[in-house]
C-alpha cells in the first residue's frame, strides 16, 4: 500500500512479512520499520532476507520487551536498531533519525 506520510515522505505498508520482502525488493526505500510479530514470514525471517538481497538495509525492528531473544535475533541478522512497544511518536522519530542520518557503508 503505497500512502504518503505526514513528515512528507511515501511510505509502504506490509500485511506480512512476506509482503514486506517483496515491497522491498521493489522500492529499495532509505529504512525499514519491522513488526516482528507477523503472520506467515515472521519479522526475524524477513529482515533476514532483506539483508540478504540488501546488505546496507536500514531495518529498525518493533516488539514489545518480552521478545528480547527475537530482537537480539534481528539484530543479528543484520537489523540496524530496536523500539521496544509500547512506545511514543518520540522515540520513533528519533530512532529513525539516527538511521537516516548514518552514513551508508
Amino acid at each position: 500500500m503505497l500512502s504518503d506520510a505526514k513528515v512528507g515522505t511515501v511510505y509502504y505498508e506490509a500485511k506480512d512479512g512476506k509482503e514486506a520482502i517483496s515491497q522491498y525488493i521493489a522500492y529499495r526505500p532509505n529504512i525499514v520499520i519491522m513488526d516482528m510479530m507477523m503472520p506467515n514470514v515472521d519479522g526475524v525471517q524477513a529482515t533476514q532476507a532483506i539483508i540478504k538481497y540488501d546488505p546496507h538495509a536500514k531495518i529498525i525492528v518493533i516488539s514489545a520487551k518480552e521478545n528480547k531473544d527475537t530482537i537480539n535475533d534481528a539484530i543479528k541478522c543484520g537489523a540496524k536498531d530496536y523500539v521496544f512497544k509500547p512506545f511514543d511518536s518520540g522515540k520513533v522519530v528519533m530512532t529513525v533519525s539516527k538511521q537516516l542520518l548514518a552514513k551508508r557503508l
